[in-house]
Formats: structure tokens, sequence, C-alpha cells
């Protein structure tokens, strides 16, 4: 599986800022709020995000998996990882 830079990018930010919400990850991407949703949830199809925080029948946040933290730190992504700020 190969993922773009805006697919990284978002699994980055849920990574390094924790649990994220849509709104908050489309304030990091220059990309439509409806490219953000489909992208998170590709991400989460392909187990690498998770929906965590719930109310009621309502989601309202997003975290890197395990597999998803593995992933944004291998060496295919380096060059990646370092441009996001490590």
């Amino acid at each position: 599986m190969k993922l773009t830079k805006i697919e990284y990018k978002i699994l980055y930010l849920m990574e390094r800022v924790g649990l994220s919400s849509l709104e908050k990850i489309k304030g990091f991407v220059d990309i439509s709020e409806e490219e953000t949703k489909k992208t998170v949830i590709k991400l989460e199809s392909l187990g690498l995000a998770k929906r965590s925080e719930f109310r009621g029948d309502n989601f309202y946040g997003f975290t890197a998996t395990p597999k998803g933290n593995k992933l944004l730190k291998s060496k295919e992504y380096e060059e990646w990882f370092m441009e996001f700020g490590d």
C-alpha cells in the first residue's frame, strides 16, 4: 500500500495531535472538507486510523492505529516524516 502525500500528512497529524476531528484535520491540509472526509475514511478502511470518541450514535474524532503509527515511521516515508517536523 502506497499513501499519497496528503494521506500521509493526515495520518501524521492524527498521530502527533492525538484525537483529531475532521475540522481540526481540515485546518492543516489544503483540500476540501469532502476530500478530507474521503481521505480519513480511506485511512480507516486500510486499518491505519480509527474513530475514537463517540457520543451517542455520533463520532467526533480519529486517531492513528498501531498499524498506522508503524507505517508513519517506515523508511519508505522517511522524507515526508522529516518534512512534517521530526
